[in-house]
């Protein structure tokens, strides 16, 4: 503002004089700052030269040359005149000093600007510090620089996570297991957030049916679900494997339960991990030898090793001895 009276009016007085000329131009607020910043000294005891410098570390730009061009291609009109907006961008333009910009700085610049979404507060924090610190920083060392701390950031919070997160599952009883625990729908038997087969009425009698397995007022739900339950036991198709079964395992304890396959009764081990269903030739000839079919997979056990299947055939299977119909 006084530029032009000190340098030109001014050049016949002595620094001293100068010095003191500035500091009276000061308002109290302004003046107080800057004596207390100077403190031991008094502004008296300060050269033209040192109280010229000290002004403008208090009072002039404090941020990076490229900080101020990042803020002049963001700038907004956000409700001044059109007069004062026009004053705004040509102050800033001449903040930014664009006529010493370089090609790479000018894309390290576009290249932050673009970054304007949430999720890259971070990366547009750390790409602005790196060309604080260094403004000769070209647009390929800046990509790879924010890429090192994205792999960074992302193994720090993969040592971060539970180790439960961090292993697979290895069968189909675990998974299973983990699904949600609260039931799709409310308890048919008495309105309940349970599953029908834990609820409190299974072996209970409705005082108004007496019928038995539901809690009173939920009579005509027990019964649609009766209804659907019976409808569902309707025979599916399913494809069995006929494998050759000479060869038995390790004696241990099994499960197993009666299956009615092509209206014969077969008793089959219970395997809830099993992929496929395995018969033995013994089995086949009891359901009457349904037609064969050359194997779509080769099959595998549990271990890796091959397991010896014939063919394949589509068979009657009710579908209350499958874990879903299809």
């Amino acid at each position: 503002r006084y530029e032009d009276v000190i340098v030109q009016d001014g050049s016949t007085l002595d620094e001293a004089t100068k010095a003191r000329l500035i500091v009276s131009k000061l308002d109290a607020v302004a003046y107080t700052r800057f004596a207390n910043h100077i403190l031991p000294k008094r502004p008296s005891e300060l050269c033209f030269d040192d109280t010229v410098k000290t002004l403008k570390e208090l009072f002039g730009h404090n941020t990076s040359v490229f900080a101020r061009r990042y803020t002049y291609l963001r700038t907004q009109r956000n409700g001044e005149s059109l007069s004062d907006y026009t004053g705004m961008v040509n102050r800033r333009h001449q903040m930014a000093e664009f006529n010493a910009i370089t090609p790479e700085q000018m894309k390290c610049l576009v290249w932050i600007c673009g970054l304007h979404t949430p999720d890259d507060a971070d990366i547009r924090t750390r790409a602005l510090r790196k060309m604080e610190d260094n403004p000769q920083t070209t647009l390929k060392e800046l990509s790879l620089e924010i890429q090192q701390f994205l792999n960074i950031r992302r193994d720090a919070k993969l040592l971060g996570s539970p180790p439960s997160l961090l292993q697979p599952e290895v069968n189909a009883v675990a998974i299973k297991n983990n699904c949600a625990q609260n039931p799709p729908s409310p308890c048919f038997r008495c309105g309940g957030s349970h599953w029908a087969r834990n609820c409190y009425f299974i072996d209970k009698t409705c005082h108004d049916c007496k019928r038995i397995g539901h809690k009173k007022g939920y009579c005509k739900s027990f019964t649609n679900k009766r209804s659907r339950n019976r409808k569902k036991s309707r025979a599916t198709s399913n494809v069995v494997v006929i494998a050759s079964t000479g060869t038995d395992v390790a004696p241990v304890n099994r499960n197993y339960r009666k299956v009615n396959i092509n209206g014969a009764t077969i008793q089959m081990r219970l395997d809830t991990g099993a992929d496929v269903t395995l018969l033995s030739i013994k089995d086949w000839i009891k359901i009457n030898r349904p037609k064969l079919l050359p194997p779509l997979v080769k099959l595998k056990s549990a271990d890796n090793k091959d397991i010896k299947e014939e063919e394949t055939a589509t068979l009657q299977i009710p579908s209350r001895y499958l874990a879903s119909t299809g």
